[in-house]
């Protein structure tokens, strides 16, 4: 079986491939696709950054299924994938509206066993993760263009 470096593959093709084989539940097919993605992602680096577009519908189907298992999964995804390379989290942003609205529907998800409850804790810090990486990155944005028309203000009246 030839053998090709990760870092010469075409991420426009095959990332999106595997994305959209993180639903799967079945193995080896699961296994596969959450590889892949995770080496990918591993050594992308610049690569991965315009392929994001392409990712939110693979991420969005497999949010979908609302499978416990799934979800997870693709939240281990998304958070390795925000830190695998530069502005991947910013670039996720004009996506939350249509990937947070499944992570709402689990962050009060609790199983009544009777007296005791079994909260589903991973969704949880994930979501509080995720809304808290929203708001400092609002923070950050909001100083930077803060900064940037302060500047530009100066220097358009005093130079």
């Amino acid at each position: 079986m030839p053998q090709v470096d990760i870092e010469k593959l075409d991420y426009h093709h095959y990332l999106p491939i595997f994305f959209d084989g993180i639903r799967e539940k079945e193995e080896p097919y699961r296994f596969l696709s959450v590889q892949g993605i995770f080496d990918m992602l591993e050594h992308g680096g610049s690569k991965i950054l315009p392929v994001i577009p392409q990712l939110i519908i693979p991420i969005k189907t497999a949010l979908n299924t609302r499978d416990p298992q799934v979800i997870c999964t693709v939240l281990k995804v998304l958070q390795q994938m925000v830190v695998s390379g530069e502005m991947i989290g910013e670039a996720l942003v004009p996506y939350y509206r249509q990937i947070l609205p499944i992570f709402n529907i689990f962050k009060n998800a609790n199983k009544n066993l009777g007296a005791c409850l079994r909260y589903i804790h991973t969704y949880i810090y994930i979501y509080i993760y995720i809304y808290i990486y929203i708001y400092i990155l609002y923070i950050y944005i909001y100083i930077y263009v803060y900064i940037y028309v302060y500047v530009y203000v100066f220097v358009y009246l005093f130079v």
